[in-house]
């Protein structure tokens, strides 16, 4: 007599998520806001027709980057706690080690093309020493403080990487707190929601003291997403997942949603103040509410997830860090050599040149990047220690879905 099948009981331990569409297409959402924030380079706001509330599309820039925060937040931190039960010490310092090189090949891949073009093309006039001491700065993850301090001097083709800086600053630091701490969860978490509201406060009394552009790039003013992330993770990494949060996933994840547009359409109504303010606040809670919820359960069916899993987003979402990293010197070299030209062929020019370099250097540097890292990090000890095989990940502009995109981001 044949037994019958054994019955699937699913776990209700909470699990590194390795690939989620609804959070690669999340990420696909943030990096075409971010491109479109950018496009005033070769589309300048005078030359576009009245857009209503659609010009808000343009302006979300800085509701993309705490939404980026909050995945690399919420994954990198998953995955150094995961790596942490191997080895307490090793474990989350393999892992950031990992991230942090697949994230630098690729830097470095662009500075270099970024020098060659500075040499070869006599539109490009900017000045030796400001282009050495940027690419200096962005090569060594200190950017943000460079533009900061030096915003007349820095190369305007690498303006966003400062991005990058802050992201890279404070997983050096968490990945220290993670090691210290990441047998008191209790007090990891009180300590990172402590920090949250620290940092909320600091960067309003930041902006009023010395305006957004300081605000807006110092690390200790611009990581309350990373920190808001950090937080949802150290709570819920590998704990039974609450009854509660099971239960309400999907509204959580559409709830969360619905905020972050709303956070969205108030750009058109709301200067950029507003951003270090009030709706910087919501962005970040908006952007873990749904990041949390599409992490634990929310259903792929809902109508929050179906929006996000469309392929074209996903896509994009997967080749989020390679975008952001080639879209600014696209833009400024097409400024340069096409500035004269009427607007459409200008755009189009801008689209095929920048889809042509994101296909080519996705399809050629990524892989190459996590080769490298595969051999550096390929032992079997080192793997175990850093919570699995290395793969890809992302959630900077780039992470996989459950692991920071390694694109870990």
């Amino acid at each position: 007599m044949s037994s019958a099948p054994p019955v699937a009981v699913p776990s209700t331990l909470h699990r590194v998520v390795h690939r989620s569409l609804p959070v690669d297409g999340l990420r696909g959402a943030a990096i075409a806001l971010v491109v479109l924030f950018h496009a005033t380079v070769v589309w300048p706001t005078a030359e576009r027709p009245p857009l209503g509330s659609l010009g808000a599309l343009f302006q979300g820039g800085n509701i993309a980057v705490s939404t980026f925060y909050v995945i690399s937040g919420y994954l990198v931190t998953e995955r150094m706690l995961a790596a942490s039960t191997r080895s307490r010490v090793w474990g989350p310092l393999v892992y950031l080690e990992q991230r942090t090189v697949r994230i630098a090949l690729q830097v470095w891949v662009l500075l270099v093309a970024v020098l060659l073009v500075w040499r070869l093309d006599p539109t490009d006039t900017t000045s030796s020493d400001a282009t050495i001491r940027s690419v200096l700065a962005a090569a060594t993850f200190t950017f943000n403080t460079y533009v900061r301090d030096h915003a007349l001097a820095a190369r305007a083709d690498i303006g966003p990487l400062y991005f990058l800086s802050i992201d890279v600053q404070f997983f050096v630091v968490a990945a220290l707190v993670v090691v210290a701490l990441a047998r008191r969860r209790r007090l990891l978490v009180g300590i990172a929601v402590v920090a949250l509201v620290a940092t909320f406060w600091w960067r309003w009394q930041l902006y009023l003291d010395e305006g957004w552009f300081r605000a807006a790039l110092t690390t200790t003013a611009r990581m309350d997403g990373l920190l808001a992330g950090a937080a949802a993770a150290a709570l819920l990494q590998g704990r039974p997942t609450p009854t509660w949060l099971r239960r309400h996933a999907a509204a959580l994840a559409g709830s969360g949603l619905l905020l972050l547009a709303g956070a969205l359409l108030s750009c058109v109504f709301v200067g950029i103040d507003g951003y270090f303010g009030l709706q910087g606040v919501v962005a970040t809670l908006a952007a873990t509410a749904l990041v949390v919820g599409l992490a634990n359960g929310a259903s792929v069916d809902g109508p929050g997830s179906r929006v996000l899993s469309w392929r074209p987003l996903v896509v994009l979402g997967q080749a989020s860090l390679t975008v952001f990293l080639w879209h600014m010197p696209v833009f400024q070299l097409v400024r340069r050599h096409a500035g004269g030209w009427d607007t459409l062929p200008r755009l189009l020019v801008t689209a095929v040149v920048l889809g042509a370099v994101v296909v080519v250097v996705h399809r050629a540097v990524a892989p190459v990047a996590e080769a490298v890292v595969r051999r550096v990090f390929g032992s079997r000890r080192l793997s175990r220690l850093a919570g699995g095989e290395p793969r890809p990940t992302a959630s900077l502009p780039g992470e996989a879905s459950g692991e920071p995109a390694g694109r870990d981001r």
